[in-house]
C-alpha cells in the first residue's frame, strides 16, 4: 500500500492500522502546494453483496455527513477533507493532527496534575458537547484517542483534540445489530449499556470519567474497582483526589446510567464551581500558612506592607508635583527679543487661568521674532481593557452561537472523485471554541 496514490491525489507514506476490516493511514495531498499531510482511515465491509454495500453507503454517508459539518466549526477535531468511495471500500481523508497522544504519555510515567485533568475535560466536553448536539456519540474515548497539540490561536497552553470516532466503525458490518458489532468502542472503557447497543452521550461521559481517573493516578479501568452497591470507584489509599473533583468523576463513571451526568453540559456547570472554590481554596491556604508563622514574622511583614504603601504614595506625590512645574513652565517665549507678545492682554491670560484650556505650545517661529502660540489639545491613549478569563459557562455560550451557524451540506459539495456523492469541497475558514 505504500506508495500507492488513492484519488488520484493521496499518495500513501505510512500504515497506522492494518486489521481486516480497517486500515489507517499517513499520505500526503501531491496536488497541494507543499504536499501536506493528512489521514486516511478505511472500512472494508465483511460481506461484498447487494445489500451490505448498500448498508454500507447509507451508514458511510451518515456518519461523514455529520463529521464534516462538526469539523466546519469545531476545531477540536480532525479537519474532513474528504469523503469517497472506491472498489467497494470507504474511505475518510482528515487532516493529520501533530502531537502526543495521552496514552504516549501515560505509557512513559507522565501523569496529570489536578489542574491539568480540569483542562483536559473542560476541552474534551465543549467537544463532546456540539458533537452530542449534532447526534454525533463518539463511542471510544480512551488516552489513546485523546491527542494534545497546540493549536495557531492557542500558544500559551495544550489544547486536547478527539480522534477515531468509532461511528464509522460499524460499515464493517453494516447488516448486523449495534450490538453484535465488534470494534465499537474499547471493552475497558465502556459501560455496560454500551455493550448491550445503547449508545448515549453518558456513555462518552463515562469513557471520559475513566479516562481522566487513569491520567491522574497511572491506574487502567482494569484496575479500578466499583463497589457493587453503590456503584461509585473506589481508589487504593494511597492515592488522593480531592473531594471535589473526586465528586465530579465519582458521577461521571457511575455504573448506573440513571446517576450519571446526562450531558456535558451538566458535567462543564459543576467542573466551573470546582474551579471556583479550587481558587478560594488557595486563598485559605495561604492563609493557614501565614497564621503558622511567629509573630515577630508577621509584624516584620506588616511593616514591610506599610512602608510599600507609604513610598508609592510619595512617588504619586512627587510625580503630580513634578507634572504641576512641568506645566507652568510649559509656555515660553522663544526668540532674541524678549518683549512679550503684543496681542496678549494680562485679563485674557487672567481668564485663561479660570477655564479649562488647552495646553499651549510652540509654532516654529524665525530667529529675531517671537514665537506664536497655538492651541494643542494632547488626547489621552487609551488604556488597553483586560482580556477576561475565559469560564466553562462562556465557552459553552460560545459553542452555542457557532452551532447555530449555517454548515455547508454534504449534498451540495462538488464531485473530485469518481463517487460524487461522498465528495467534499475545501471547508471555510473554521471557528474556534
Amino acid at each position: 500500500m505504500l506508495g500507492q496514490l488513492l484519488d488520484d491525489r493521496y499518495q500513501v507514506i505510512q500504515t497506522v492500522e492494518a486489521s481486516r476490516y480497517v486500515q489507517i493511514y499517513i499520505a500526503k495531498d501531491v496536488t497541494q502546494p507543499g504536499a501536506p499531510q493528512c489521514k486516511i482511515s478505511c472500512f472494508r465491509p465483511v460481506s461484498n453483496d447487494y445489500a451490505s454495500l448498500e448498508a454500507a453507503r447509507e451508514i458511510f454517508r451518515s456518519e461523514a455527513q455529520k463529521l464534516y459539518q462538526l469539523s466546519s466549526y469545531c476545531d477540536r477535531i480532525p479537519q474532513v477533507l474528504s469523503a469517497f468511495e472506491y472498489n467497494k471500500d470507504f474511505y475518510l481523508v482528515e487532516e493529520a493532527i501533530e502531537g502526543r497522544s495521552l496514552g504516549e504519555e501515560l505509557a512513559v510515567g507522565r501523569l496529570l496534575t489536578e489542574d491539568r485533568a480540569i483542562d483536559m475535560l473542560a476541552d474534551v466536553l465543549a467537544t463532546l458537547h456540539v458533537a452530542h448536539e449534532e447526534q454525533l456519540i463518539h463511542g471510544d474515548i480512551t488516552p489513546t484517542n485523546l491527542i494534545g497539540c497546540t493549536r495557531e490561536h492557542s500558544t500559551d497552553r495544550t489544547e486536547i483534540v478527539l480522534v477515531n470516532f468509532a461511528g464509522l466503525r460499524k460499515i464493517c458490518n453494516p447488516l448486523l445489530p449495534i450490538q453484535e458489532v465488534p470494534l465499537l468502542g474499547t471493552p475497558s472503557y465502556m459501560p455496560a449499556e454500551q455493550s448491550q447497543g445503547d449508545r448515549l452521550p453518558s456513555c462518552d461521559l463515562y469513557a471520559l470519567g475513566l479516562s481522566t481517573i487513569q491520567a491522574l493516578t497511572g491506574l487502567h479501568p482494569s484496575q479500578i474497582e466499583f463497589d457493587t452497591e453503590t456503584g461509585a470507584i473506589a481508589l487504593p489509599p494511597e492515592i488522593e483526589i480531592s473531594s471535589n473533583l473526586s465528586d465530579v468523576l465519582q458521577r461521571m463513571v457511575c455504573l448506573d446510567p440513571g446517576e450519571r451526568y446526562q450531558s456535558a453540559a451538566e458535567v462543564s456547570t459543576d467542573l466551573q464551581g470546582l474551579q471556583a472554590s479550587g481558587v478560594k481554596q488557595i486563598a485559605l491556604s495561604v492563609l493557614a500558612k501565614v497564621k503558622q508563622l511567629p509573630l515577630v514574622t508577621i509584624v516584620s511583614l506588616l511593616a514591610a506592607v506599610v512602608a510599600s504603601v507609604a513610598f508609592f504614595n510619595l512617588g504619586k506625590y512627587v510625580s503630580q508635583l513634578s507634572s504641576e512645574q512641568s506645566a507652568q513652565n510649559a509656555i515660553t517665549v522663544v526668540g532674541t527679543s524678549p518683549k512679550p507678545i503684543p496681542d496678549r492682554k494680562p485679563k485674557a491670560a487672567k481668564e485663561s487661568k479660570k477655564t479649562s484650556q488647552p495646553i499651549a505650545r510652540l509654532s516654529a517661529s524665525t530667529k529675531g521674532s517671537a514665537s506664536k502660540l497655538e492651541p494643542f489639545v494632547s488626547e489621552p491613549k487609551p488604556k488597553p481593557k483586560p482580556k477576561p478569563t475565559p469560564t466553562t459557562a462562556a465557552v459553552i455560550d460560545g459553542i452555542n452561537r457557532a452551532v447555530a451557524a449555517p454548515t455547508r451540506s454534504l449534498a451540495s459539495a462538488q464531485p473530485v472523485t469518481s463517487q460524487p456523492e461522498f465528495a467534499l469541497p475545501a471547508l471555510k475558514p473554521r471557528y474556534t471554541l
